[in-house]
């Protein structure tokens, strides 16, 4: 996460993708992927990914989710 920006600079790399349960524990928020903190983490991803012309993604098997990331 803190280096989401060089990631996404770096040639090849066409996504950054978010797996938020498994970002929501390394935040210590374990089960809870929509706390504040990783929901932030999750924009500044998302954000880098822009910045650097690469396509983002994230898993959301529930439709709502995917409509909220959408």
């Amino acid at each position: 996460m803190d280096a989401a920006d060089e990631i996404a600079a770096i040639d090849g790399v066409d996504c950054l993708f978010v797996g938020p349960s498994d970002l929501a524990a390394t935040l210590g928020h374990f089960g809870n992927p929509g706390h504040p903190d990783v929901q932030a983490a999750m924009q500044r991803i998302f954000e880098a990914a822009a910045r650097h012309g690469k396509s983002s993604g994230i898993l959301a098997p529930v439709e709502a989710d995917a409509r909220h990331y959408l």
